[in-house]
């Protein structure tokens, strides 16, 4: 069967899902294509990794805000590659691929990474569309789940499938013993990389050494590098770019503490690839982010948006030193065995032959 898969043109947590995924069990079985989608240049990183698994990508690029031309590329790439299924993890083409799928006897499968909380109105119609018209809706926990059906009504089959981590690739290594905190996402407003900023900067009067690695790139990397400068730790914070998936895990064992600051999240692959590298979490409360991470049992939770208990926290881990170790451990095993590349490669699997 020829499964196309749609991603986001730039480096983020789509990636992160179909590469494992498709090399797994899933990309024996099945014919991979791969679109990216998307205003951001496709990452290189992406096209390297297509060309070592001689999997056949196509490009279609976007302007903001703009999307009939897109859907126009989109048709014409379907019509011509005649797909038998069409997993769409960008939902701004899912109008286009639920309308081939129905007209041309193929699956339509769509993954819902966007969180509620973030999404434009434009958004939230193409969630609904989508659990009305795709074959198929995939959400990545028990509250989007809950969520959606109270928002959209309970019409349209709904699979829980929860993202997986390639637990060869994202493991531990010896840590440093140097205090080094690590966020790894798009500077957007989203995340809260200000007042991680701010927490940080409490933490460098206390402990001059330690550090803050900033892996990722986006519209508030300026105002951010200002802000550090600002806050007088510009020399303590290393903005380190976009980065490869092997920089991606180097920079995970390069850390000694993950620390994801957000307002919100539908399931963060960035925890999860932190969790099998074996680091402690400091996350913020909100309910996707609480399915994950317990608070002071693999790690600790602070008042979302509130940088003074962010501290408090960043504050506890590096006091809770002797206990590092032994909660990445637990973090690394929880992932082993709930949030594996392998159970998701299954998981999908059984999906797509439910609805053949």
């Amino acid at each position: 069967m020829k499964i196309v898969h749609v991603i986001f043109s730039g480096l983020g947590g789509h990636g992160n899902v179909v590469f494992p995924l498709i090399e797994n069990e899933f990309g024996k079985l099945y014919n991979n294509h791969l679109v990216f989608y998307g205003v951001d240049e496709v990452n290189q990183d992406y096209i390297q990794k297509c060309n070592q698994l001689n999997i056949p990508s196509h490009v279609i690029p976007k302007k903001q805000k703009r999307y009939l031309k897109a859907s126009r590329l989109f048709k014409e790439y379907l019509t011509k590659t005649n797909p038998d299924v069409i997993i769409i993890h960008n939902n701004e083409l899912i109008i286009t691929a639920s309308k081939f799928a129905k007209r041309n006897n193929a699956i339509s499968i769509y993954v819902e990474h966007e969180n509620n909380q973030s999404k434009s109105k434009f958004l939230h119609f193409l969630s609904k569309y989508a659990l009305k018209k795709a074959d198929a809706v995939v959400c990545l926990n028990e509250n989007m789940i809950a969520e959606n059906q109270t928002l959209y009504g309970n019409k349209g089959r709904v699979e829980l499938i929860q993202n997986g981590i390639d637990t060869f690739l994202f493991k531990p290594t010896v840590k440093t013993d140097k205090i080094i905190f690590g966020l790894a996402g798009r500077m957007v407003e989203v995340k809260d990389h200000h007042n991680l900023l701010i927490a940080f900067s409490k933490i460098v009067n206390e402990y001059p050494l330690s550090e803050l690695h900033l892996a990722g790139d986006g519209p508030l990397k300026i105002s951010l590098k200002k802000q550090a400068i600002k806050l007088g730790i510009s020399p303590n914070v290393k903005f380190l770019g976009l980065l490869s998936e092997n920089e991606m895990v180097n920079f995970y064992q390069n850390i000694s503490i993950y620390s994801h600051a957000t307002h919100a999240e539908n399931m963060s692959t960035a925890i999860l690839q932190a969790m099998a590298s074996e680091l402690p979490i400091i996350t913020s409360d909100i309910e996707n982010n609480k399915l994950i991470v317990k608070d002071e049992v693999n790690g600790w939770l602070y008042q979302s948006g509130n940088h003074e208990d962010l501290y408090q926290k960043m504050k506890m881990a590096i006091e809770s030193q002797s206990q590092l170790e032994e909660i990445g451990k637990k973090n690394r095993e929880t992932i082993v065995a709930f949030y594996s590349a392998n159970k998701m490669a299954q998981n999908y699997i059984q999906l797509i032959q439910s609805l053949t």
